[in-house]
């Protein structure tokens, strides 16, 4: 019997470390092909109609992709999934490339915040790929400022949602928003830690159907945005030094400037991030962890934790009560006594279970 038992165990035992050898696995090649993961079922998209959306000429648009140098896999996907949808040309900007000797373009906060060893909140500049990116959407604005045109800004992991895509004339509808208000920077793709609504003192104006006004509020994500000529040069002439991210630059901008420049947002957002990895800023879940960890790291730490997890749970239940006894025996001043309370009903509840085991044996 005890052969068997110990057989059993071992079993389980490797039957619980090759699953979470396998989505430790998924994890990595997810990872490793974050582009061939978000084209996954994209051939969906084909039946996008071709009257949806006004094209060449008659959009009065200019619209941009930012793209690495070195990343032209990227924008081949991007080609095939956003410029063809639309039906219009998009202009390539290629990405600044990092340098190091932008220390004289950045502010006295983001010359500190730029080598500290992690990223205190959203808007801190933690490394030189964010600058990079700040100062490859500077570049678009200098050409929306140039072509006096309204732009739509794509970086190269954007993606259209698919549950999204009804028969309106997009561009057209974007047209009419910017008319109404001249100074105006749309985020058709976006997070926010805020509702729509915003703060109580903030107001939010509904500009049309899709459309809200929400100036004062925060967004986050530049994968797609669109942008008139006014509010480009607005942003050019407040850009320099570089302080913050560039969408946390856009929103604070917004909030000094009220009369100057509006964020407006789409109360479904049309275009998505194909992956939380972004060839200009070099980490992964950037915003849920304090410290700038690779992807792999996090990965590996989450894989040890619930490993952990795991293990303890499948700790004999007699283990488990001489572990907690001898813990309250050698703390016992414990200063949340609600929690020495719920140890000791968990360790007689696990009694009283054991009991009963025993008399129905």
């Amino acid at each position: 019997m005890r052969s068997i038992s110990v057989e059993s165990t071992k079993r389980k035992a490797c039957r619980v470390v090759l699953s979470f050898v396998a989505l430790f696995s998924l994890f990595v090649v997810v990872s490793l092909s974050p582009s061939w993961f978000s084209s996954f079922g994209q051939n969906k998209l084909e039946t996008l109609a071709e009257d949806s959306w006004m094209t060449g000429e008659e959009s009065g648009f200019e619209i941009f992709g930012i793209n690495r140098r070195d990343r032209l896999d990227r924008w081949r996907k991007f080609q095939r999934n956003v410029e063809n949808k639309i039906q219009h040309h998009v202009h390539r900007v290629e990405a600044v490339e990092m340098e190091r000797n932008w220390t004289s373009w950045l502010s006295p906060r983001a010359a500190v915040t730029i080598w500290r060893p992690y990223r205190g909140n959203h808007e801190d500049i933690a490394n030189w790929n964010a600058v990079s990116c700040y100062l490859t959407h500077r570049k678009v604005w200098q050409q929306v400022a140039q072509f006096q045109r309204p732009g739509i800004v794509f970086e190269d992991d954007a993606v259209i949602r698919r549950n999204h895509l009804v028969r309106y004339r997009f561009l057209a509808e974007l047209e009419q928003v910017f008319s109404q208000i001249p100074k105006a920077v749309i985020f058709l793709g976006y997070l926010s830690t805020q509702s729509l609504e915003g703060f109580p003192w903030v107001p939010v104006t509904q500009v049309s159907q899709h459309y809200l006004d929400i100036t004062g509020n925060s967004v986050m994500g530049t994968h797609a945005y669109a942008i008139s000529p006014q509010a480009a040069a607005f942003l050019l002439n407040a850009s320099l030094p570089v302080e913050v991210q560039i969408d946390a630059f856009i929103c604070n901008t917004a909030f000094l400037y009220p009369h100057e420049l509006h964020i407006l947002v789409r109360r479904k957002s049309k275009f998505q991030q194909a992956f939380h990895v972004s060839d200009i800023q070099s980490i992964c879940f950037r915003c849920l962890f304090p410290y700038e960890t690779p992807k792999y790291f996090i990965a590996i730490a989450i894989f040890v934790v619930v490993t952990i997890v795991v293990g303890c749970l499948h700790i004999p239940l007699t283990k488990r009560q001489a572990i907690c006894q001898y813990l309250l025996k050698r703390y016992p001043n414990i200063s949340c006594y609600w929690l020495k309370d719920d140890i000791y009903r968990w360790l007689s509840l696990l009694q009283r279970k054991r009991m009963g085991f025993w008399d129905r044996e």
